[in-house]
């Protein structure tokens, strides 16, 4: 969570998205030409909600928050009022995508030891 001033066009090369749940890394999504990264920041107060890392080596534009907030700023408040209620509708969304897949890697890993345990004791 920490604080950036900006998001990124992707130009070119490719990023992987994904969060860390108690020290593990979740995978939330890989991106690539013509998606942004780092928009949640530019909505939620400048809180990085995600990491990103490349995969492949990138071209970005920059689109800093003052001109974010100034495009904003001139849109109708019912749209400003519709942006602001999906950001914290896809907020909740990747915590929850988040915990699930979390879950899951804790269950796929009991399933391994539960295996090898089995295995352990075949004659």
């Amino acid at each position: 969570g920490d604080q950036r001033q900006q998001a990124y066009l992707i130009q070119s090369g490719k990023v992987r998205v994904y969060t860390t749940r108690d020290h593990q890394e979740i995978d939330l999504a890989q991106l690539g030409a013509g998606q942004i990264v780092g928009e949640m920041a530019l909505l939620m107060d400048g809180k990085r909600t995600a990491s990103v890392q490349a995969i492949e080596d990138c071209n970005l534009i920059v689109i800093n928050r003052q001109e974010f907030e100034k495009r904003l700023h001139d849109t109708d408040r019912a749209i400003q009022s519709m942006v602001n209620m999906m950001t914290q509708r896809i907020k909740d969304a990747n915590d929850v995508i988040a915990d699930k897949r979390g879950s899951l890697r804790a269950i796929i890993k009991t399933a391994e030891v539960m295996v090898n345990n089995t295995k352990s004791n075949l004659p």
